[in-house]
């Protein structure tokens, strides 16, 4: 099994200077897999492969900077209420999914239940989890049963999955399997021929966090 990512950004310079690479894009990238992903649905698994392949495709509100400490990726900003019992997220303006729409608290609110039904780690979590709101289109508030200082760390952390996607996916999946593979990652999904390759492209839309 190959992994197939077209048009990536690769970093070239001469072996005769001492400055930094310079960037450029273009190009094929590909890595060989141990095997064949039981799917790309980052919900429905806690397969390592899976999660290999599918970090480049998909984002969620948080990510652990280099000292494991939860920061905005999908979220603007987050403010914690009432002890750590209430948390209200913030989101960016204007990020993409691959499909052309534009993120909002909707998508959110739908992927949070979905991933609290479907993923070990949500499920986990939406014990403690009282409601999960839209508060205006780009605002979410997620309201514990207790309070807790290791949300946000816990949906920044990769092996969470705690990934977001467009609404409609989610309500038209439901708990089943998805059938479309969005999301706002850097590379969105092309082909999968099972036991031949996953073709995933840069997405020339991708708004990366500044």
């Amino acid at each position: 099994m190959l992994a197939v990512l077209t048009t990536a950004t690769w970093l070239t310079a001469s072996s005769s200077q001492a400055q930094a690479p310079a960037a450029r894009k273009g190009g094929v990238l590909r890595v060989a897999l141990i095997g064949e992903p039981p799917t790309l649905d980052a919900h429905a698994t806690t397969a390592v492969i899976t999660r290999e392949i599918v970090v480049n495709m998909y984002e969620g509100l948080f990510a652990l900077d280099a000292k494991y400490q939860p920061v905005p990726l999908l979220a603007e900003r987050a403010e914690t209420l009432d002890g750590g019992k209430r948390y209200l997220v913030h989101l960016r303006n204007n990020v993409k999914f691959h499909n052309g729409k534009t993120l909002g608290a909707a998508d959110v609110v739908a992927s949070l239940k979905r991933w609290g039904a479907v993923a070990s780690p949500g499920k986990s979590v939406f014990k403690n989890v009282g409601s999960v709101e839209a508060k205006g289109p780009l605002s979410v508030e997620i309201r514990l049963k207790e309070p807790s200082s290791a949300l946000l760390t816990i949906l920044a952390q990769v092996d969470s999955a705690a990934v977001i996607y467009p609404k409609e996916i989610v309500d038209a999946t439901g708990e089943g399997q998805l059938k479309e593979y969005i999301g706002t990652g850097p590379f969105k999904f092309v082909e999968h021929r099972p036991d031949r390759h996953i073709k995933l492209a840069r997405f020339d839309g991708y708004a990366a966090r500044s």
